[in-house]
């Protein structure tokens, strides 16, 4: 089974949510030591699989269940947990400075039949 994404180490993409479509992004200079790093605090977690196929999976049938939340360019993200010698992939969504504005996404996206919880912000995007 192919993926239909992929993982990556990205800073300069923009951070879009359901609120939020807007596409601000900018080319970086090639020198790494100007990257910034986003600035948030909190993202909201909206499965946690044990395999890199069933993450795929998972996205592929939530973009099918929520189509307008997956439209556009919206900020994924993937934390690589080990619990009890097991790997989980956490998958996140959006990338969120205030508390408040996670938790209204997060009920949004619960209105649409999706698990929803807000988390912390993990920097380590994917594509698909």
């Amino acid at each position: 089974m192919q993926n239909s994404f992929f993982l990556a180490q990205t800073q300069n993409e923009p951070v879009s949510t359901m609120l939020d479509q807007a596409d601000t992004s900018q080319a970086l200079p090639n020198d790494s030591s100007d990257v910034v790093k986003p600035d948030y605090a909190f993202a909201l977690q909206l499965a946690s699989v044990n395999s890199e196929q069933g993450l795929a999976s998972t996205l592929k049938k939530m973009a099918k269940r929520a189509p307008s939340i997956f439209q556009g360019k919206p900020i994924l993200n993937v934390e690589v947990a080990d619990v009890n010698e097991h790997t989980y992939y956490r998958l996140k969504f959006g990338g969120y400075k205030y508390l408040k504005n996670a938790k209204a996404d997060c009920e949004a996206i619960k209105r649409q039949g999706i698990d929803c919880w807000v988390s912390n912000y993990t920097d380590n995007r994917i594509y698909f």
